[in-house]
């Protein structure tokens, strides 16, 4: 009686032992699977911020073509009042030249 609960004792230990096994199998199964996923989601993170990061290049680049366009156009209105005064002189001397072209050709018609 003594060897059959020592037998049974020892069959008991390793069911248990087997059972104790098993369900760590099942435990690191489902580690493997949620490091599966992890993984997964961490390749999707990476996707974004390289995205993020070639649109924030991409914004600055653009801020960047903004400013040299408003610096052009600061100068250019800084340049209007000249360019008024200018074109007063381009208007006036075609006024000037076509009046000497004008008394030109009266002059050569004989109405003058």
């Amino acid at each position: 009686m003594l060897e059959e609960n020592k037998e049974m004792s020892i069959e008991t230990s390793l069911a248990l032992l087997n059972h104790r096994v098993e369900v760590m199998h099942d435990d690191f199964t489902e580690m493997r699977a949620v490091l599966k996923e992890l993984t997964t989601a961490i390749n999707k993170l990476t996707v974004v911020e390289e995205r993020q990061t070639q649109f924030a290049e991409a914004q600055e680049r653009a801020f960047n073509v903004i400013a040299k366009i408003e610096e052009r156009l600061t100068a250019l209105e800084k340049r209007v009042p000249e360019n008024d005064r200018v074109k007063v002189w381009v208007d006036r001397s075609v006024i000037a030249v076509l009046g000497v072209v004008f008394l030109f050709v009266v002059k050569k018609i004989g109405l003058m």
